[in-house]
């Protein structure tokens, strides 16, 4: 949302200006009812784990790896040989149990001789944690990409510490059932057109 769909959204309102483009925010469990309805046409954002039966569509656009990131001025950005357990003794922004980015920190605590956290919040919302980090010295977990953003903007830093690959890489997801409209087809276009220029390097 910070930076990978404004890119998209100005592409996409240039070459068609007047189309209208309403942009909804959520949980995967609370946007894939509405696709299936048909309020909303595609979601952007991790792929969903469905068998090849079922009556979705989706493409990936890029794996999406995590990255630890603190506000600028944390005692641990420059610690010297940094370890999971030096984690242990700041407050968290974790992402709830059960969303794709919680099993992947809690993998690297468990295999680095750390531990979750007792003082944390639970939030999958960018706004929140990116204004919880600067607010404190809380530690939190953003895809690289949108890590990135706010680390060019001056506002987060990333820690030197490695989490496992995340299980479901970075897409688009739509219904298989409804057809693809030319407004779509464009947005899609725009969408890989902007993972061209946004993307990490290396994805």
């Amino acid at each position: 949302t910070p930076g990978l769909l404004p890119k998209t959204l100005s592409l996409f309102k240039q070459k068609t200006p007047l189309t209208s483009v309403i942009v909804q925010e959520g949980s995967m469990d609370a946007l894939l009812p509405e696709l299936r309805r048909g309020s909303v046409d595609l979601i952007v954002g991790r792929l969903v784990n469905r068998s090849a039966k079922d009556d979705l569509s989706e493409v990936s656009l890029y794996e999406g790896h995590n990255v630890i990131v603190v506000g600028l001025g944390h005692p641990l950005i420059n610690r010297p040989n940094l370890t999971w357990k030096d984690l242990g003794e700041y407050p968290w922004a974790l992402p709830p149990v059960g969303s794709l980015s919680r099993e992947p920190l809690e993998d690297a605590l468990q295999q680095n001789g750390g531990s979750m956290p007792a003082n944390y919040v639970e939030t999958l919302s960018i706004h929140v944690i990116t204004g919880y980090l600067q607010q404190s010295q809380a530690i939190g977990v953003l895809s690289q990409v949108v890590a990135r953003h706010y680390i060019q903007a001056g506002l987060l830093a990333q820690l030197p510490l490695a989490l496992p690959d995340p299980e479901r890489p970075i897409g688009i997801t739509w219904s298989r059932l409804k057809p693809i409209s030319p407004a779509m087809e464009t947005f899609i276009q725009c969408l890989r057109e902007s993972v061209q220029t946004h993307a990490p390097e290396h994805q």
